[in-house]
């Protein structure tokens, strides 16, 4: 992770230098006809139906993502793509001039030989690996050096990736999506895959991915951990490349002043499941097809989500010994808080307020 800094309003830059050395949780696979999938991805791309594709040139597989059709992959997995990328920030009223650097790597002592072409961590002597995605986090002082990255929410299951941070008035705000509750946790899975298939290859999809924030008073020494979206999503719907590839994209962001904070990201409750005729498979079928090219995404056919509001409002003291108030309780009025409550809010770590960026679109084929 290289660093640059400017002094004069960006009109020059310093050279770059390291931040930290890490080993990145980035997502790759093997599709099972590349001509097939190159076509189709290109001609995503050029309908405005998914984003442009290309792995890096030291990737183990030739897929950033899996699907149905041609964008099914040997693993039998689907799965949306994510490689490890950083966010920055610095605590405007602080004279310390600190920055606090997060991002999303493959913690080292979990790395272990991949049972599948699926791929997270660096290739090991050609050996395909895997591991538990974690958030890391570093801070810098003025000239002085970076610190040891270290984890900011350690937990012994799910994955954590597309992190964002902000400071302000010395208090840190972070999110991220984690699947610690995802019941198909493994790290030969990605997440929303369980390990069991259906008769055609494809792994069953799991509701396990979540959305986690946290809040530090200390300079990100410690941090106060919640579980911000209300029910867990399943994050694999084929909403692109002719509904046959999903696409979850990184647009988790938080935004704060002082110990108020807004925390945004992508969810998928509002998504109306659906059944794809073009494809066999993914749901358990007693019927038996063709190889890769022809697997449907067991994305598809889960059962309906919650309907939800396209937007949800959460306002609470993450310290707070009781939960938010529910829907029905709440009001457009921000709640009555007594003057002990108030002062405690101001002296601890902030108060959440979240929204959901949920999507309306249907992952039914016409």
């Amino acid at each position: 992770m290289l660093w640059v800094r400017s002094t004069n309003g960006g009109r020059s830059f310093t050279k770059p230098a390291v931040a930290a050395e890490f080993d990145g949780y980035d997502a790759t696979d093997t599709v099972g006809d590349p001509e097939a999938a190159e076509e189709a991805r290109e001609e995503a791309f050029e309908h405005a139906d998914g984003p442009e594709s290309e792995v890096e040139p030291s990737a183990a597989g030739d897929a950033r993502d899996c699907g149905s059709g041609p964008f099914a992959c040997e693993s039998g997995f689907v799965f949306f793509r994510h490689h490890s990328q950083p966010r920055i920030t610095a605590d405007p009223a602080d004279t310390s001039n600190t920055v606090y650097l997060v991002y999303d790597a493959t913690i080292p002592a979990t790395e272990v030989p991949s049972t599948s072409t699926y791929n997270t961590a660096p290739v090991r002597n050609g050996t395909v690996m895997v591991g538990q995605g974690a958030v890391y986090v570093a801070t810098k002082v003025g000239n002085g050096a970076w610190s040891t990255p270290r984890l900011l929410a350690s937990t012994p299951v799910g994955h954590q990736f597309f992190q964002d941070i902000n400071a302000d008035g010395g208090y840190l705000f972070a999110v991220w999506h984690d699947s610690r509750n995802d019941p198909g946790y493994s790290v030969q899975n990605p997440p929303g895959n369980a390990s069991a298939t259906d008769l055609e290859g494809f792994h069953l999809p799991t509701r396990g991915l979540d959305t986690y924030g946290a809040s530090s008073v200390d300079g990100g020494a410690t941090w106060s951990v919640e579980r911000l979206s209300s029910q867990s999503q399943m994050p694999n719907y084929e909403m692109f490349g002719d509904r046959r590839v999903p696409f979850h994209g990184d647009y988790n962001y938080v935004s704060s002043v002082g110990n108020f904070a807004f925390g945004t990201w992508t969810d998928t409750r509002q998504v109306v499941p659906g059944d794809d005729p073009r494809y066999a498979g993914g749901e358990g079928s007693t019927c038996s097809s063709a190889g890769p090219p022809t697997r449907t995404a067991p994305s598809a056919r889960t059962p309906a989500p919650t309907p939800e509001a396209s937007t949800r409002n959460l306002r609470y003291d993450p310290h707070a010994l009781t939960p938010p108030p529910s829907r029905r309780q709440r009001s457009d009025a921000a709640p009555t808080r007594s003057a002990d409550q108030s002062s405690r809010s101001r002296r601890r770590a902030g108060i959440w307020r979240s929204v959901l960026l949920c999507s309306r679109r249907t992952a039914r084929t016409a």
